[in-house]
């Protein structure tokens, strides 16, 4: 999939619930009409966007930090060159869940890293060489198959536009990553 359609999806996506707030100028109608109610897309998020938006972003916080060490650490060029594609999407996919999020005005601030993510930060900020990359790679498989068991919960059952969107856009990205992530362990003698 190119990354530039991925991205604009995503920039597409978080401009829907601006769209979506925005008034329309009042015109009489020529007939009295009953409202209608309102679509899925435009409604509130439910219990299960909600959920959906924290993990996605809780889980991405954290592969987004531990690319941005990657990046300053990696000691294979290919390591690094994931890291920087890494931290350009998350930040970009942690842009539009922000947007989405800031639809909904009920909703809990942004999760922050746990203790066990924490602990995972540390642990690779403290590896060096071969060993780092080892650990960062493999932290990133790890976070993507987490990431990806997200999506596919909310798109089994989530009914909210952008937010399904959204989740199927990361979906392939995803899965493209986890590609990419076997080969740099096969590629790059990584393996555990």
């Amino acid at each position: 999939m190119d990354r530039r359609l991925f991205l604009a999806g995503l920039a597409v996506a978080s401009a829907l619930p601006a769209r979506a707030q925005t008034t329309q100028p009042a015109t009489p109608p020529s007939t009295p009409t009953t409202a209608a109610p309102a679509p899925a897309e435009v409604m509130g998020l439910g219990d299960v966007e909600k959920q959906h938006l924290m993990d996605t972003m809780k889980t991405g916080t954290l592969s987004l930090e531990m690319s941005k060490i990657a990046v300053q650490k990696a000691s294979s060029a290919k390591v690094k060159e994931f890291a920087q594609l890494e931290t350009a999407e998350q930040e970009t996919v942690g842009d539009v869940l922000k947007a989405i999020k800031a639809a909904a005005s009920d909703m809990a601030p942004a999760p922050e890293l746990d203790a066990t993510q924490t602990a995972i930060l540390q642990k690779l900020q403290q590896a060096k060489g071969t060993a780092f990359d080892r650990e960062y790679v493999q932290g990133q498989v790890q976070g993507h198959q987490e990431l990806l068991k997200v999506q596919e919960t909310y798109l089994a059952a989530g009914k909210h536009l952008d937010s399904t969107n959204v989740a199927k856009l990361a979906r392939g990205m995803i899965k493209e990553h986890l590609t990419l992530l076997q080969d740099l362990e096969k590629g790059s003698g990584l393996g555990g």
